[in-house]
Order: C-alpha cells, then structure tokens, then sequence
C-alpha cells in the first residue's frame, strides 16, 4: 500500500498564506480593476513615513518587504512631482531610511527628518510643530511595523485632531507576531478611526 505523508500544519499553513498573502493580493488586484482614485494627496495632505529602517524590515518576508518598499515609492513619486510634504521618522540607534526610498526623499521639495526614542513619533517635540506648518489636516500614513510604532503614532496624529488614511499595500506586520493574519489590529483601528484602503492607488488622484 502506498505511504502518505501527513503533513499535520498544512491546513493551518495554507490558511495563513491564504489570509496574509492571497487575501491581501486578490483584494488589491479588485481595487486596481474597479475602483478610481478616491482622493488626491494634492489636498491638504501630508505624508508621514515611520520606521523604513533595515532593523525592522528584516522581520518581514521578501514578498511583504518587497510590496511596502514599491507601494512607498510609488507614494514618494507622487510626493516629488506635486509638492507633497513627507516627514520621516527614523528610530534612535536602528541605521536610517533604506537608501532605495531615502534617494526618493531627498528629490521631494519639502521633506524633514525625525529621530525618536519612542514607539509614538509624536514624541519627538518637533513633529507636531513640523505637520502644522505645513498646514495639512490630513496624514497619509506609511511604514513598519503596522501595529506597533505606525499605530501608536497613528494614534497621536488622531488625538492632535488629524485625519488619518492608511493602505494595506503601504504597511503590515511580520507574520510571526500577527496573532489573526485575517485581521491585524492597524486595519481594524484605522477602519473604526480613520480612512483605510486596500490599495495606495486610492489617495493618488490627480
């Protein structure tokens, strides 16, 4: 008689594959097909960028690293060609912004750099005065890791009374720290406090 290998984590294996990277995909690709740009970072946004440091990029995957990496320049281009203001926070004693996005920043005619010691980016005393200076009552919200140091900063930016988007291509968290791959905290507290998308393509209408 034929042996068969029974592989005991393989039900649990394809439902977390399913849940954190077909899911994710095929509601993307939907997003691409059907739907057109709901808003434009032309009005009245910032863009607030955290943690794109190598440190925390090597908890993820290639195929998430890589998606968040692209989904961002896409963002940065945006940023460069119509003025968009980007502020960048970078975690104390973690390297800096990967080059690949740190070149893109460095193009964009308003752009400042924010080094903090925290989780929540608004601890650093110079942000808040930075964002009101630009005079934008909306965030953009992109980085790693979703439900750490972009939701706690996330969470500021709401008590300082800005609108917060976010998009499932611009963030995420590594899979081993995901407890439900089907639904990760950041997603469900920017759908109930702010503006959350499946794809970046939402916010970059002409």
């Amino acid at each position: 008689m034929e042996e068969v290998f029974n592989f005991p984590y393989a039900p649990r294996l394809a439902r977390l594959l399913w849940a954190s990277v077909a899911e994710p995909l095929q509601k993307t690709l939907t997003d691409l097909l059907t739907s057109p740009a709901e808003f434009s970072l032309r009005d009245g946004f910032s863009v607030l960028m955290v943690d794109m440091q190598s440190w925390f990029l090597d908890d993820f995957d290639e195929v998430t690293r890589n998606r968040i990496i692209r989904s961002q320049c896409d963002v940065l281009n945006f940023c460069i060609r119509y003025g968009i203001p980007i502020a960048v926070l970078e975690y104390a004693h973690r390297g800096h912004t990967i080059a690949r996005l740190n070149d893109l920043i460095e193009q964009a005619p308003r752009h400042s750099y924010f080094t903090k010691s925290a989780d929540d980016g608004f601890s650093h005393s110079e942000l808040l005065p930075q964002l009101n200076n630009w005079g934008n009552n909306n965030l953009l919200m992109m980085g790693v890791k979703g439900s750490g140091c972009l939701l706690r900063t996330a969470e500021s930016a709401f008590h300082n009374e800005f609108l917060v988007h976010a998009a499932e291509t611009l963030t995420g968290d590594p899979f081993w720290e995901i407890k439900d791959p089907a639904h990760p905290f950041y997603r469900q507290w920017f759908t109930e406090n702010g503006v959350y998308r499946p794809d970046h393509h939402s916010f970059l209408g002409k």
